[in-house]
């Protein structure tokens, strides 16, 4: 009988094994929290992506149809544009609660950009056709347009603004 409960004293795990076990297991989940942020963020920009390019062909659309640019609601509500809302961040004007997150610039000559912040904090601009990254922080809609590539505009819009989209942006 004494060798059994001496078998039995040491049968069990070592505070210092389980230590290095709890070490081991908040080392593992701490890197799957950067590589999950590092994969959501990721798909927020490709969602702003896609939407841009989305919403960039149906203006050119629009523009091919109308022979100009759309500039008011009742030229969007029937363009049927959507934005994965939930992928965008929301940029703060400095001083006050006013905050931007996609905005929508035109000029006389039919050139037009649209721009947009990710969640990520990455920004993203359609001029032209061609998708770039584009210039933040969004603030003013003057300033927005102009470090995008549209300095003069004629017409301009947020279509998303003091936390509220346009009404004819689905989502």
């Amino acid at each position: 009988m004494g060798s059994m409960s001496a078998m039995s004293r040491y049968s069990g795990f070592t505070i210092v094994e389980l230590l290095i076990v709890v070490v081991v297991i908040a080392i593992l989940a701490a890197i799957s929290i950067v590589a999950y942020a590092g994969i959501q963020n990721r798909a927020n920009d490709s969602a702003v992506q896609s939407d841009l390019r989305n919403i960039g062909s149906k203006i050119m659309e629009f523009q091919v149809t109308a022979s100009r640019l759309p500039y008011s609601s009742s030229d969007f509500m029937p363009m049927g544009l959507a934005a994965a809302r939930s992928s965008y961040g929301n940029h703060f004007t400095p001083g006050t609660s006013s905050g931007y997150n996609m905005a929508y610039c035109r000029d006389s000559s039919s050139s037009f950009v649209l721009v947009a912040a990710s969640k990520s904090g990455n920004v993203y601009a359609y001029k032209d056709g061609s998708l770039t990254l584009g210039v933040g922080p969004m603030t003013t809609i003057l300033t927005t347009c102009s470090n995008n590539g549209l300095s003069t505009t004629t017409a301009y819009s947020w279509f998303y603004s003091d936390g509220v989209w346009q009404s004819w942006i689905g989502g």
